[in-house]
């Protein structure tokens, strides 16, 4: 065990699994999206919450690959001992305290926030079957990315409470919009080319392939884009969109053609660019 202090060593930790700058933008342009106040007051406490429970799940996830990544990544924080469960488990129920006291001051819906944790606890036990559920690639991926559909309605509660209903055709339409870019980001951190693939296959493009991989994060892509113009009517999305589709299409093709490390490295900024605008787009267009 590490005799440097914990604080140092979270901070090497965050550094390499869970960037606080990249991740505290990314939530921040999801909570400017949810909070249809306008109030930087909700505006925070929504990107926080969200930045909160996405740094929960990833110290989660130590505990759910802790065998997987000492067999196939001894190089990560807590196969190489910078950082041991225990330690994680104490962070576990810090970002869970965290919430509950950002929930209390903000006065969000205690039921989404317990159907949201109650999601995660399911995730955590990978639903008690965790050999089959990780037999079957595309089932495991959908079971876990289902819980953006409770964090959703959570942190939108931080603004009013939601109503699931046909008729709130606005919150469904950003709810799908929340779910799709969420999902798109995931794929994309999940490419690479066949000569960087690991043993343990766990990426989009080992399971699906390239060109399979690369057909899914473009029609979730599609999804994204149809989903803002839905929500702004505007000649102008549709037009920015069709530009990015083009350069996503072109990109794509090259990978499939010539699978290297290059493509996807210009790959992933153009899906960042592409979720961020669609969120930003849609931030002032249709309330909920």
């Amino acid at each position: 065990m590490s005799t440097t202090p914990i604080p140092l060593r979270l901070i090497v930790y965050l550094k390499e699994r869970f960037p606080p700058i990249e991740m505290g933008l990314l939530a921040a342009i999801f909570g400017i999206n949810i909070s249809q106040t306008r109030s930087w007051g909700t505006i925070v406490a929504t990107s926080v919450m969200l930045f909160l429970f996405l740094l929960e799940l990833r110290f989660l996830d130590e505990f759910k690959d802790a065998a997987h990544d000492i067999k196939y990544y001894p190089q990560r924080p807590v196969p190489r001992g910078l950082v041991t469960l225990k330690e994680v488990s104490y962070l576990v129920q810090s970002t869970i305290l965290a919430q509950a006291i950002v929930g209390i001051l903000t006065g969000l819906s205690i039921y989404w926030m317990m159907a949201t944790q109650l999601y995660v606890f399911l995730m955590f036990k990978e639903f008690f079957a965790r050999d089959w559920l990780r037999s079957h690639f595309t089932l495991y991926i959908i079971s876990h990315e289902l819980v953006t559909i409770p964090l959703f309605f959570f942190l939108v509660s931080i603004t009013y409470e939601p109503k699931l209903s046909p008729d709130n055709y606005n919150l469904l339409l950003r709810m799908i919009l929340f779910t799709t870019s969420f999902f798109s980001l995931e794929v994309i951190r999940k490419f690479r080319p066949p000569e960087e693939e690991v043993e343990s296959r766990d990426t989009y493009t080992a399971q699906y392939g390239v060109r399979g991989a690369s057909i899914l994060l473009g029609f979730i892509l599609l999804l994204v884009g149809l989903t803002s113009f839905l929500l702004t009517r505007s000649a102008l999305t549709v037009i920015w969109f069709a530009v990015l589709l083009f350069v996503f299409a072109y990109l794509s093709l090259r990978f499939i053609r010539h699978p290297h490390s290059t493509v996807v490295k210009r790959l992933f900024p153009l899906t960042v660019m592409f979720v961020f605008s669609a969120l930003l787009i849609t931030a002032k267009g249709g309330s909920f």
